[in-house]
């Protein structure tokens, strides 16, 4: 089986380019600066009302139901290969199947990567065990540029959370500075294995993080111990040879694929960021598919209420995936 993917062009029409206009130079009259150069921001609209977001996204960026599906890229098999090109992905079962030019593509590197769609099956039903759509889709936004300007990102640091079977940081963390893929404890030896399997080893590292650590912690000591064992992850050599310390021990960049589904996790989420997030100067980016506008809606709402008002900046990133897709941008302030 080979699945090939195309995003959808930026505008559709000239009426829905003035329309998406209008909205966009609406939010411009807010402030929108992000804390750092990373993050290309326009265009962009701040999400200032829920309810009113929710009604845009469903109104401009759906997807047609029919073509929706539960958005796994491969549930039936235990490894797969991933090629991202400049102008889409594509994936099969087979190396060969990819190795194959398209007309629509350039050469981008092939990456196997090993699911486990057993897991997935299983009364527990591990999601985070196979590779889903809004992860190659992603993927393909930052090689193109259409979410951070490439230069600064080499020098970034960034912390993955639900990296799942570490696809993500397999396909990207060459094109970082510092990569740290996160997601429960049984997790990590398959994002190992994946990160093992391509040059993203150099500068990637896999580790355990459980977000109810810091939705309910025992202790404020448990907490802070947890807090230290990611951070110290992004510790900055000085020119002694010692650590940076301080605000650089932060990363420069929180992302967060598909980790949006279900809404009993997303207190402890969000309690997650505000946590692992340096004020004016971490940029968190959450993408997700558009399943049901109550779950992208109870997210929202979870996320705001995660500190107080004004705590966070939250931007709706328009273009920037296929329909269907979502992506925020958010920081402290």
């Amino acid at each position: 089986m080979a699945v090939q993917i195309f995003p959808r062009k930026a505008r559709e029409s000239s009426s829905h380019a003035d329309e998406d206009h209008a909205i966009a130079d609406t939010a411009m009259d807010t402030d929108m600066t992000a804390p750092t150069s990373l993050l290309r921001v326009d265009p962009a609209r701040a999400v200032e009302d829920v309810d009113e977001e929710i009604f845009l996204l469903w109104t401009l960026n759906a997807m047609p139901s029919s073509d929706a599906g539960l958005g796994y890229i491969d549930p039936n098999h235990d490894s797969l290969f991933v090629r991202i090109g400049a102008h889409g992905w594509r994936s099969a079962t087979r190396r060969s199947q990819l190795e194959r030019p398209s007309l629509n593509d350039d050469e981008g590197d092939i990456v196997e990567l090993s699911q486990d769609v057993t897991s997935l099956r299983s009364s527990k039903g591990n999601t985070g065990s196979v590779v889903w759509r809004s992860t190659l889709h992603l993927a393909l936004a930052i090689r193109q540029g259409r979410l951070f300007h490439l230069d600064r990102l080499r020098h970034a640091t960034v912390l993955e959370l639900g990296s799942g079977t570490g696809a993500l940081a397999a396909m990207l963390a060459s094109r970082v500075h510092k990569w740290v893929a996160t997601d429960q404890d049984e997790l990590v030896p398959l994002i190992r294995r994946n990160l093992g399997r391509t040059t993203a080893a150099a500068n990637a590292e896999a580790c355990a993080l459980d977000w109810f650590d810091f939705l309910r912690p025992p202790s404020t000591a448990f907490r802070d111990r947890n807090l230290e064992r990611i951070l110290s992850r992004f510790d900055q050599p000085n020119a002694d040879g010692g650590g940076g310390g301080g605000g650089e021990r932060y990363p420069d960049l929180i992302l967060c694929a598909d980790c949006v589904y279900n809404p009993s996790l997303f207190d402890a989420l969000t309690a997650t960021l505000a946590a692992l997030t340096r004020p004016r100067h971490t940029v968190v980016v959450v993408v997700a598919e558009m399943r049901t506008d109550e779950g992208i809606s109870d997210f929202l709402h979870a996320w705001r209420a995660s500190l107080p008002d004004g705590g966070w900046r939250i931007l709706s990133l328009e273009d920037r995936l296929a329909k269907g897709f979502v992506v925020f941008a958010a920081w402290r302030s």
